[in-house]
């Protein structure tokens, strides 16, 4: 099965898409947070967040006709 550079590029897009959404959710939270426990584990996220990010758009940038 042969699946298109355009069909990867928009999986690309939806993943950096919701990454982003989850970074900020993890961030907003972490403000909410009433304990350092969740405060910690909300950063954590986060940073988890930006480092699935940063996979994801190194990923698209590799990929032919971005």
């Amino acid at each position: 099965m042969t699946i298109s550079t355009t069909t990867i590029h928009r999986q690309l897009r939806a993943i950096l898409a919701l990454t982003h959404v989850e970074i900020q959710t993890a961030e907003i939270r972490q403000a909410q947070a009433r304990t350092d426990a969740i405060r910690d584990e909300l950063a954590g996220n986060a940073e988890k967040g930006r480092a699935m990010y940063l996979k994801a758009l190194a990923t698209a940038r590799r990929t032919p006709t971005w």
